[in-house]
């Protein structure tokens, strides 16, 4: 900024500079950001302008793309990503999970710790999620007793190996970001866009947050040929049961005796 002609002890010089910075407003903002954190380390004070970096949407993840990746990382690195997957957790809510918060009985997941703002929640998760837990080490309180930096290093190297030796460039694209994001959109799809079961899953406190993902689950899932179903016939107590557990929704119920169809969209 000083070489554009700021001073950076005078914050509306500093804000007339960075104004005819031609660069994106997502600069601009960080610009601000970190003259912000410099001003008040000084003692000072200044009206920061306000830069809205514009959203791109990104195009949805495929979950056959997750699964290749999930099972060609390491053990730790693979379960971490399966709970972002099937939780939508942010990965400092990942990094914060107790054994305790963990029940197995139940295969309930408790997000005790949110960040942002966020409500706690619990999350059912699936039997594949909790043998990859049963599966780690039980040394600490801690699920993954680990720096932020640490997992997200490992996570780098490894989609990197993963897409280079699986010949799936998509791979290097998948970020714990875009993880939530799809479950999140997934969870939208799956309560028909129920704006409160949606705010509960995610535990966002914002309703703007919440309807960004019930808007894009309309615009991904909009069209027909999207909304197909594997529709499937249960007659015993048992099939019925494991249906439901692989994700199924009843059709049609005659009771708890009588056979019933029952589907899942593709």
């Amino acid at each position: 900024m000083q070489r554009n002609g700021a001073s950076l002890y005078d914050p509306e010089s500093v804000k007339t500079v960075i104004k005819r910075l031609n660069v994106k407003d997502s600069a601009k903002k960080v610009y601000c950001d970190q003259y912000g954190v410099f001003l008040r380390f000084l003692g000072g004070i200044w009206e920061k302008p306000r830069y809205a970096a514009a959203e791109q949407e990104k195009k949805l993840l495929l979950e056959s793309d997750i699964d290749q990746l999930i099972a060609a990382v390491s053990r730790r690195t693979a379960t971490f990503c399966q709970v972002i997957k099937e939780t939508g957790a942010r990965p400092g809510e990942v990094l914060a999970l107790k054994w305790d918060d963990v029940d197995f009985g139940r295969r309930l997941i408790i997000i005790n710790h949110p960040e942002k703002g966020s409500s706690s929640r619990t999350v059912k998760v699936s039997p594949k999620l909790m043998k990859m837990l049963a599966r780690l080490p039980t040394k600490s309180d801690r699920v993954f007793n680990m720096a932020y930096q640490t997992m997200y290093t490992c996570f780098m190297k490894q989609k990197k190996r993963a897409a280079e030796k699986l010949s799936n460039p998509t791979l290097k694209k998948i970020t714990f970001r875009r993880l939530r994001d799809w479950r999140f959109t997934m969870e939208a799809h799956r309560v028909h866009g129920s704006m409160l079961k949606v705010q509960g899953f995610t535990g966002h406190k914002s309703i703007e947050n919440v309807m960004k993902y019930i808007v894009f689950e309309q615009k991904v899932f909009g069209d027909s040929e999207y909304d197909e179903f594997d529709v499937v016939y249960a007659e015993s107590k048992q099939e019925f049961f494991k249906y439901l557990q692989d994700g199924y929704e009843v059709v049609t119920d005659y009771g708890l005796e009588k056979p019933k169809v029952l589907r899942r969209r593709k």
